[in-house]
């Protein structure tokens, strides 16, 4: 049966190879369609082996060898159906290099075969599939030109595929696995590109999925991951977090599901939306240029870190105070958020809070009714969680986060007045809170503190709300 399998591969690939060989010299195809319905039909190969092979050296033999043949014909052009520029890199030996790594593990013992099966449809339908439709019907494009049009195709073939394969498997629990396996691939996609997902997915899919599948404790980590990376990728599609920004939101956000559980989850869910609405209108409705507002690793982490700390410590010390604060700590960066945001739709003068000195819209430090307002409405929106995260005192924890949540708003308005560094722009005659750091020396400090920029002063107002809280929580 191993020598009928070679042939039977053989001539397998090279029907496939010559069929689209011909469309594409008929020009019926394009060389891009041509390569990702290659990139389809090969994937296959796989149930052939699994089929007629019952030796892992026979099952190794053509993926090892496509790779030599793969690799000669990306420095020759030689099979021009599976080569499009050597600016796509070496995704079609990764592809074969892939094929072979999956198949000599997996063909030893032949226990995880349905694993290769998974993962090698994945990597040929989910992948091929979205490279041909995505561009076709895109609208938001990341940086790597990947589309989010493209990454919801991997993600919805990679879920029926991995629902059916595991339905033939009688494993239970099916939606949830399916789900995260797609989550998985789709992200896995969306991050690599120039032919590295070819390498990278089929490495890490399989090991995901065996610790899944065998593994209570990674189930559950892995829902709470798989969810973060989903929203992280919507969140960098709208321009809401760039990719830095978004691993931390992805790290924050796991650690909370995990750890505080769901109510605690959808506690910092509402944050984002909240926080974010106005921007994300702005963005959808292009009243105003956003494109340098996207939020970053730095700012995430100066607005997460006491919630991400406080999780922490409640994981080791069940005290409700740290749940608390947790709340209080998004509360108090909602407030901020949402307010200066509101602000800006405001036609109002923008002043300081303290001198009411006018100063320009957007301004640190600065406010305007609307945008108090705006601050005091997310700080009550975001205590209403109180209800569903303590099992006691409710009332108690909704007044009080609330109230200190807007307390952090104001201090945070006092300090980007006095303590922000703030720079007078020797070009244009105003003042500047960032600089351009090729040209230096044109700014000259006007007023504030070396190291106390914006997200800083995000920081300081959090922990300083957070730490009145607790003096009152002790008191009461």
């Amino acid at each position: 049966m191993n020598y009928i399998g070679l042939l039977v591969e053989i001539l397998y690939i090279f029907f496939i190879i010559t069929l689209i060989t011909s469309f594409l010299k008929s020009k019926k195809l394009t060389n891009y369609e041509s390569r990702k319905l290659i990139h389809i039909g090969l994937s296959n190969t796989f149930l052939i082996a699994c089929i007629f092979f019952d030796n892992y050296l026979y099952a190794s033999i053509l993926p090892l060898l496509f790779i030599f043949i793969n690799y000669y014909s990306y420095k020759n052009k030689t099979i021009t159906a599976i080569e499009i520029d050597k600016k796509e890199g070496l995704g079609t030996v990764f592809y074969a290099l892939s094929l072979f790594i999956l198949t000599f593990c997996l063909f030893i013992t032949k226990k995880y075969l349905y694993i290769g099966i998974l993962t090698t449809l994945i990597l040929g339908y989910a992948d091929g599939l979205a490279g041909l439709i995505g561009p076709k019907i895109s609208k938001r494009t990341f940086k790597n030109n990947k589309t989010l049009e493209g990454s919801l195709i991997v993600f919805i073939v990679s879920y029926l595929i991995s629902y059916f394969v595991l339905f033939l498997n009688n494993y239970e629990s099916i939606f949830i696995y399916s789900f995260i396996i797609a989550s998985y691939s789709c992200i896995l996609e969306v991050l690599f590109n120039k032919g590295f997902d070819n390498l990278i997915l089929p490495i890490i899919l399989p090991i995901i999925i065996y610790f899944l599948t065998k593994n209570p404790t990674f189930l559950s980590f892995s829902i709470s991951l798989s969810i973060n990376l989903m929203i992280a990728l919507f969140a960098i599609s709208f321009k809401v977090l760039d990719i830095k920004g978004a691993v931390g939101a992805i790290i924050l956000g796991t650690t909370v599901h995990y750890i505080l559980g769901i109510s605690s989850y959808i506690a910092l869910l509402s944050y984002l939306l909240i926080s974010n609405s106005t921007a994300i209108i702005f963005k959808i409705s292009k009243k105003r240029d956003l494109k340098n507002e996207e939020r970053g690793l730095k700012q995430v982490i100066f607005n997460g870190i006491i919630p991400f700390l406080a999780a922490i410590l409640y994981y080791f010390n069940q005290n409700i105070l740290y749940k608390a604060i947790f709340l209080l700590g998004l509360a108090s960066s909602c407030s901020d958020t949402f307010g200066g945001e509101f602000g800006k739709t405001s036609n109002e003068k923008v002043k300081y809070i303290i001198s009411r000195k006018e100063v320009k819209k957007g301004s640190s430090g600065g406010v305007t009714y609307k945008g108090i307002i705006g601050s005091l409405i997310a700080s009550i929106l975001m205590g209403l969680f109180s209800f569903i995260i303590f099992q006691n005192n409710q009332f108690y924890y909704f007044i009080t986060i609330s109230i200190f949540a807007s307390i952090s708003s104001l201090i945070d308005s006092i300090m980007g007045e006095f303590l922000q560094i703030k720079y007078f722009d020797l070009k244009t005659k105003q003042i500047v809170e960032t600089l351009d750091f090729d040209d230096k020396d044109r700014y000259k400090k006007s007023s504030g503190f070396k190291y106390i920029g914006n997200s800083m002063v995000n920081f300081l107002s959090i922990v300083i709300s957070c730490l009145l809280f607790t003096v009152i929580y002790y008191l009461v």
